[in-house]
């Protein structure tokens, strides 16, 4: 054989001889580790091998760039320290192509962690799953947290996770680390050791020691003896079991004695009581609160399972307890309704907030059982009725139209998201954002709907609501859902924002807020094929019959925003009626605040029905009509200085009722609402507005004060007006509210025509809404157009047919005004003079009045200047063939 060969063969034998000593040696290390392993018998529920050692013979550091000095120095010392030591630095962006590696083969070696959830794409996957509170927030500058987090992924595999926010933190944190290494055997005990760096604003584990001082009394009142089962013992045992879950993990993130022993002593006198009440234990879980019991305990028992403060048989009766409490929200009535639901062949893919309440808990105890105790054939129960609950979900709207309720349902989607990795569930959920934002005012404020709740109690920094903004920020990096919270935060306008109190699990990062730049616009936020597909379900629990509204015209809620300035204005209207608390508010105003108040609301508290919000009430032969559950979108035209909306209540009680919004931009609002009769009858139909503050009627203005600004909807029509207070609501649900110190009332103002009406005819309610003394006369032009005079200026706007001297339009709406120009939508022809222009079909047009050119903002067709035909198009501005006079009619201004 040549040399060459030989040499080959050598070769090979000495590659194949390395392969198989490396994988020896492979075996080895993975042998180490398992070695560590302790196994716990659980009894019916199976064994499960701890593991609360991490070898670092084979360890892989993964650091961020800027503690790469630190990891380096981090494996010469263990290097240096452990015998046969092979410690591997991986540097991680946070956000790349693959941000959130949840199922990453990474997790099948042991880690070291380095960093935070901001700088650290591992340390977010663990944050999402609960098993460290390490973000931008906690632990400050100049701390750090470590923590041991055993098996996080069912693999056998631990991570050592060293969080900081600076370096001086990280710094402190390595050498805490180093030093709790066993030398001689090469592993990491479990530990947890932290120095939080408390702020001077807010301490969030204050709570945390509320608990601590309180432990004593709770132990003492789980010691009394056969408590009988009531609706108080069953939120009494929830209370505890809360409690138990935060001193556990409040031990679990600081290592602070203080609260390992409370968890302890809780957590044994929480099992006593349970093995000795077992029967009126039972009942009680009949009448649990709506949040249930079993997420309390998750994460305690994840990360302190493994810990030297349980020994065998605290864990077997922890998880015993764990598994009661999953089997007690199995119960509620929530979840078997649920169940019942779902037995039916065509079950909703939307969800009530009720629903979720206990399903993520329920999904976290399956993900806890199936993973570690697939022994225990309960779990695939809990499994089948998570999947049910969040994977055929296809609508994040929920049927629980209340602010309060309505983002619970994301929040609790982003929270299974996270802690099942599922990127798509994420993003969906992050995506409410922008929904959430239309609910925060000009103020800073929350419009409050729904469940009657008093103005102040709810916010988008409350209930854990901020973790859809603050979540927004972090995945996608925009800073403006920073910058709303801070105005929220800000201006707090005595609303709640228990968030800020205690922030954890809520996505804080560095990121620095800023608020939006926006142009004034009117934006609709559409409802999703599936919850409007649930609307046509019968199985569905929002189902109503006769919804007569295309997909592409339902929307959820539609909102007008100048700006972000305190005095900027906005208004909020509802394009959903009834749902599952029957707030019937379709097309009623929710709120609307402009120089710097609140003006008009409306709420379940202000009565029953359809009765209690600003909008249109239609009673036929004396009964109070049933509102279609779906608004129709019709029109909705945005332009530079004038935007105008139509929204109708398609057969509402015998009627077609729309409502036409006309805007212009940062001075007023022309609300025209048109009812259309459809079937002969005896109606009353009535035009509700309720304004905060002290009002009266001054001819057919109703004027509002708050303290040193006023408010006027100036009526222009033939309806019947009345005025009155509504001060008891007022003082009761409006108390907080800074400006209503000293002069609690609300003023209910009432618009009304009455008679037997036939098919065909038409009632009109003309109205303009304007804060402060912007406008200086209004005078009707036609039937449905106004003359408004403002700081000089005059502007003609409505809508329909206008005829005037030299000028004749056809129209769906129009803004004629000598300085910003005229704006018509959904325009067929216009003669000014020498000027004549017509449309192939309706079109939106302006006319600048200083350039003297025609655009078409919107729309397709030809449009015809003077019988010359041109291509119209968005981008299309055409200079007048002739000199045009823009300013408006004398007979107007006579």
């Amino acid at each position: 054989m040549k040399s060459s060969a030989w040499h080959m063969l050598l070769m090979a034998v000495m590659t194949t001889l390395l392969l198989v000593s490396s994988v020896q040696i492979a075996v080895a290390q993975v042998d180490r580790q398992a070695a560590l392993g302790v196994q716990q018998d659980y009894g019916v529920y199976g064994k499960r091998t701890l593991y609360p050692e991490t070898d670092l013979h084979q360890v892989t550091i993964i650091t961020p760039q800027h503690y790469l000095d630190a990891a380096q120095w981090l494996a010469a010392s263990l290097e240096a320290q452990v015998a046969d030591s092979q410690v591997s630095i991986e540097v991680v962006e946070h956000l790349d192509s693959s941000w959130y590696p949840f199922h990453d083969a990474m997790w099948e070696r042991n880690l070291i962690l380095l960093g935070n959830m901001e700088t650290n794409k591992y340390i977010t996957v663990l944050y999402g799953m609960s098993l460290t509170a390490v973000d931008a927030y906690l632990p400050f500058a100049g701390g750090y947290v470590l923590q041991t987090i055993a098996d996080p992924m069912g693999k056998g595999k631990n991570v050592l996770l060293v969080g900081a926010s600076d370096a001086d933190g990280m710094q402190a944190g390595l050498k805490k680390l180093v030093a709790a290494v066993d030398i001689e055997r090469g592993v990491a005990p479990w530990t947890v050791a932290a120095d939080l760096k408390m702020s001077s604003m807010i301490a969030p584990i204050s709570t945390w020691d509320q608990a601590v001082w309180t432990v004593g009394s709770i132990v003492n009142q789980l010691a009394i003896p056969n408590q009988p089962p009531s609706r108080e013992l069953a939120t009494f045992i929830e209370d505890v079991l809360k409690m138990v879950g935060s001193l556990g993990e409040a031990y679990a993130y600081t290592g602070d004695s203080k609260y390992g022993e409370g968890f302890v002593s809780l957590l044994h006198a929480l099992l006593d009581f349970v093995d000795n009440n077992s029967q009126s234990v039972e009942l009680v879980t009949r009448l649990v609160p709506l949040k249930g019991f079993g997420g309390f305990l998750h994460t305690a028992l994840r990360l302190l399972e493994p810990s030297p403060l349980l020994d065998e048989n605290d864990r077997r009766r922890l998880v015993t307890l764990y598994a009661q409490t999953l089997d007690w929200d199995m119960q509620m009535s929530y979840i078997t309704q649920f169940i019942d639901l779902y037995k039916k062949p065509n079950p909703p893919v939307t969800r009530r907030n009720k629903y979720i309440f206990t399903g993520l808990n329920i999904a976290l105890g399956a993900q806890y059982f199936t993973t570690f105790l697939p022994e225990y054939h309960e779990a695939v129960r809990w499994k089948s009725l998570a999947d049910d609950m969040f994977e055929k979900a296809e609508s994040l709207i929920s049927q629980d139209d209340s602010t309060d309720y309505l983002f619970y349902i994301p929040m609790t989607f982003l929270r299974y998201g996270a802690a099942f990795g599922r990127e798509d569930i994420i993003q969906k959920a992050i995506a409410m954002a922008d929904l959430q934002l239309m609910f925060i005012d000009s103020l800073g404020g929350y419009t409050t709907l729904g469940d009657g709740q008093a103005w102040g109690n709810t916010s988008a920094l409350y209930w854990g609501h901020s973790i859809i903004l603050r979540a927004a920020a972090f995945f996608t990096g925009d800073p403006q859902y920073i910058g709303i919270i801070d105005k929220v935060d800000k201006n707090k306008m005595a609303l709640n924002t228990s968030d800020l109190i205690r922030p954890m699990y809520m996505y804080n990062s560095s990121i620095k807020g800023v608020l939006p730049n926006t142009e004034p616009k009117v934006t609709a936020y559409p409802i999703d094929a599936a919850y409007y597909g649930d609307m046509h379900n019968p199985n569905s629990p929002i189902y109503s019959s006769g919804i007569a509204v295309a997909a592409d015209k339902a929307f959820f809620k539609m909102v007008w925003r100048s700006g972000w300035g305190e005095e900027d204005q906005y208004m909020l209207l509802d394009g959903v009626s009834g749902a599952i608390h029957s707030n019937v508010d379709g097309n009623s105003i929710l709120s609307l605040t402009d120089q710097g108040r609140i003006w008009l609301t409306g709420g379940r508290s202000l009565g029953a029905g359809t009765t209690g919000h600003t909008g249109i009430v239609v009673r036929k032969d004396g009964k109070t009509s049933t509102k279609p559950a779906l608004v129709s979108l019709e029109a909705m035209v945005d332009l530079p200085a004038f935007a105008y909306t139509r929204t109708r209540d398609i057969d509402y009680g015998g009627t077609d009722a729309d409502r036409h919004i006309l805007w212009n931009k940062q001075r007023y609002f022309v609300v025209v609402d048109e009812i259309t009769i459809k079937q002969s009858a005896q109606y009353s139909i009535e035009n509700n507005w309720y304004v905060l503050g002290n009002g009266s009627l001054q001819g057919r203005n109703t004027v509002v004060l708050q303290r040193d600004r006023q408010f006027s909807v100036i009526n222009r029509d033939t309806s019947k007006i009345s005025v009155s207070s509504k001060a008891s609501i007022a003082a009761k649900d409006w108390a907080k509210y800074r400006y209503f110190i000293g002069a609690p009332d609300m003023t209910y103002a009432l618009q009304t025509y009455s008679g037997r009406y036939q098919p065909g005819d038409k009632l009109t309610f003309v109205n303009v809404l304007v804060g402060g003394g912007v406008i200086d006369a209004v005078e009707s032009v036609s039937e449905t157009a106004l003359l408004i005079t403002s700081a000089g200026l005059r502007t003609v706007i409505g809508i329909g047919e206008l005829q005037a001297d030299r000028l004749a339009i056809r129209a769906e709406a129009f803004m004629l005004d000598e300085q910003q120009g005229w704006s018509l939508v959904n325009a067929t022809s216009l003669s000014m003079g020498n000027l004549q222009i017509t449309t192939s079909n309706p079109l939106t047009l302006y006319l600048d009045a200083k350039a003297k050119t025609l655009s078409v903002p919107g729309g397709t067709g030809v449009v015809y200047i003077n019988s010359v035909a041109y291509q119209a198009a968005p981008e299309l501005i055409v200079e007048l063939p002739v000199e045009v006079d823009f300013e408006l009619p004398q007979a107007w201004l006579n």
